[in-house]
């Protein structure tokens, strides 16, 4: 698993995108930005499979985020 980008949509959410070599696939995991002082989690929003490399990967996840 190589994590390839963090995308800030906008004020309050954020997604760190993931891409699996050997799997070829990827994914998206959606975090809300959270108040000083607060933890945020994480949950995955986004899987992508037959990904051929890194950029592809960053290229299809920003289109399925943008979708959401």
């Amino acid at each position: 698993m190589e994590k390839v980008e963090f995308y800030r949509k906008n004020d309050v959410d954020c997604y760190a995108f993931f891409y699996f070599p050997d799997d070829k696939s990827a994914g998206a995991v959606h975090m809300v930005i959270p108040n000083i002082g607060q933890t945020g989690v994480g949950r995955p929003v986004v899987t992508l499979g037959n990904i051929k490399n890194r950029e592809e990967a960053v290229g299809k996840l920003r289109d399925a985020v943008d979708k959401l």
